[in-house]
């Protein structure tokens, strides 16, 4: 599948993405206490942005990501076809790429918006930007079920 490019972000939109992902990972240190705290927040393609913060589950199996609720947020109101995503931690040790899972969700919503997903990875003040087929060039194929 070919993913346009999407439009380059204004300093503006930018800077509400960094500071909106990083007030998530403060909000995230109020509701967990894992010692690494992410956040994310999307920007739609209709202009709108939603936050998420990772949800810590003693499972492990049920702990959400940031990347996977700032992805919800925005599907519950409404919104879902992301232009771009940013996502901090208060971990400086590591720069707060998506996993394995998320690159694959945020690929799935790819495919509906067909936009290549900017991805502003925050480290403190100091940004990496990436675009999702840099992170995750094979994704996993798209894949209907067999009608019985």
């Amino acid at each position: 599948m070919e993913l346009k490019a999407g439009v380059c972000l204004d300093e503006d939109i930018l800077n509400e993405l960094i500071d909106t992902a990083q007030e998530a990972v403060a909000a995230t240190g109020r509701t967990t206490a894992l010692g690494r705290n992410y956040g994310a927040c999307v920007y739609t393609v209709h202009g709108s942005f939603f936050k998420g913060i990772n949800l810590f589950s003693p499972t492990h199996s049920l702990t959400l990501h940031a990347e996977q609720v700032a992805l919800v947020n925005a599907a519950v109101h409404g919104d879902p076809l992301v232009e771009a995503m940013a996502i901090a931690s208060d971990d400086r040790t590591v720069l707060p790429i998506p996993c394995g899972i998320c690159r694959q969700a945020l690929f799935e919503n790819a495919r509906f918006s067909k936009v290549d997903i900017q991805l502003i990875c925050v480290q403190g003040r100091d940004v990496k930007l990436f675009r999702l087929t840099e992170l995750y060039p094979e994704p996993w194929p798209d894949r209907e079920p067999p009608i019985s």
